[in-house]
């Protein structure tokens, strides 16, 4: 299995969704660089914090510092701390778990695979680890800044078999 590195968005939108549990079930182990630690455990926020700590008390979200952010800075994206330190760590055939578009570009610019949220979400629904798309992401509306277009959520929900 490839190294699973993940942003704070990601975090934040599934523990909010009480579905946090998924990472750990699909990604025995998950990789978040520094700044991802700070903005999910020391900036206020409602979802996420007692889940990231726990995470990482029980060994399977491991903090780890990028080797070298010059190149990932440079490039032409308008990106986000956490998401620069997560494109930087250099994890062999990683996996990015991240929803923002300008770190979604910048790792298909850099050769990443890549998922997010709604990836997670779908692949959850297809393994019958939830009984319904729908009701996620209308909770995700609620209590995050989580966006999908009306054009992709109906393609996520008609994907999911509840279009």
């Amino acid at each position: 299995m490839p190294a699973v590195i993940v942003d704070s968005s990601v975090l934040i939108t599934r523990a909010a969704s009480e579905q946090f549990h998924l990472l750990r079930e699909f990604y025995s182990t998950i990789h978040i660089p520094p700044e991802v630690w700070n903005e999910t455990t020391h900036t206020p926020k409602n979802f996420g914090v007692q889940e990231v700590r726990q995470a990482k008390a029980e060994g399977w979200l491991v903090v780890q510092s990028p080797r070298d952010l010059n190149a990932v800075q440079a490039l032409p994206f308008n990106l986000q701390p956490g998401e620069t330190e997560a494109l930087a760590l250099e994890l062999s055939g990683s996996l990015l778990l991240v929803d923002d578009a300008q770190g979604r570009r910048a790792a298909a610019f850099l050769g990443i695979a890549y998922t997010g949220t709604l990836g997670v979400l779908l692949r959850a629904k297809a393994e019958g680890k939830i009984p319904a798309l729908r009701p996620l992401l209308e909770l995700l509306g609620t209590r995050t800044t989580f966006w999908l277009s009306p054009t992709v959520q109906a393609a996520a929900l008609k994907q999911a078999g509840e279009g």
